[in-house]
């Protein structure tokens, strides 16, 4: 094992040059929540701010984030598409409903697949697979996710 972990809020490694086993190296060596930023949701401006960013795009190769959302009850995030990044969405409190729809499916369309969101469920998109999700009005606090975005690979 190599030297101790660096304090700090979000610690970006100086040595961030230097490879292991001819890999990229890892841009960010420690993360902690409570000091971490909130912003708003990409897809949904209006979302107040609600997440936060473990990892940001390219801290990590092939990750597009790793992050930590909390919507309140009632709170959504439309329908929307990522062309080339599969999600992968954890659920760790409260409860919500998630929408996949077919690809390319009309804006009218009804989703193909609904999935209960509860404690610990996970639910994985696809690239350019339509998704939504929401927090129920009656949900027993905010809806809790952390979610992962990895780049697909090219065809």
């Amino acid at each position: 094992m190599s030297g101790p972990i660096r304090a700090g809020v979000y610690g970006p490694r100086e040595d961030v040059d230097k490879t292991s086993a001819d890999y990229p190296a890892v841009k960010v060596r420690y993360a902690s929540y409570e000091q971490i930023e909130k912003r708003a949701l990409i897809h949904q401006q209006d979302s107040g701010d609600i997440t936060k960013d473990f990892l940001k795009y390219d801290e990590v190769p092939q990750i597009t984030n790793f992050s930590r959302s909390s919507m309140p009850p009632g709170q959504s995030v439309d329908r929307h598409v990522h062309e080339s990044k599969y999600e992968i969405f954890e659920v760790l409190s409260g409860s919500g409903e998630f929408c996949v729809w077919e690809i390319g499916a009309d804006a009218n369309a009804k989703p193909k697949e609904t999935f209960p969101l509860e404690k610990d469920v996970v639910v994985t998109v696809g690239p350019k697979e339509p998704h939504s999700m929401r927090t129920l009005e009656d949900s027993d606090g905010p809806l809790v996710m952390t979610y992962i975005g990895i780049v697909a690979p090219e065809k």
